[in-house]
C-alpha cells in the first residue's frame, strides 16, 4: 500500500492545503507535526535539502520513502501523473484509429 507522509508545523498554510489536496484525491497519508521537535526537523529539513515545510514523502509498499518535496512540489506531482495519463490515452486512441 502507497501512502504519503507530510512532516508539518501546526500552523503552517502550506501544510494544510497539503493535507487538503491528499483528504480531496481520497490518498492515505500520515502528518507528523514537528512543532515540538525543532532539532528533528532542522536535521531533516537538512538531510532532504528542503528548508521549508511541509516536506512530503511518497512511501511505496516496500516502505521506501521517496522525496516529493513541498506543497507545490505534491501538487506539480499530481498534474504530473495527470499529463501522462492523457499522454497515454492519446496514444491508445490514435493506434485505435
Amino acid at each position: 500500500m502507497e501512502y504519503y507522509h507530510l512532516f508539518t508545523k501546526n500552523r503552517c498554510p502550506h501544510c494544510k492545503e497539503a493535507v487538503s489536496i491528499l483528504k480531496e484525491k481520497k490518498l492515505e497519508y500520515v502528518v507528523s507535526s514537528m512543532d515540538k521537535a525543532p532539532a528533528a526537523l532542522a536535521k531533516l529539513k537538512e538531510s532532504a535539502g528542503h528548508s521549508t515545510v511541509p516536506i512530503v514523502f511518497k512511501v511505496d509498499e516496500e516502505n521506501q520513502y521517496s522525496f516529493i518535496g513541498g506543497c507545490d512540489d505534491l501538487k506539480g506531482s499530481f498534474e504530473n501523473d495527470s499529463n501522462e495519463e492523457n499522454e497515454t490515452k492519446d496514444v491508445e486512441e490514435a493506434t485505435a484509429e
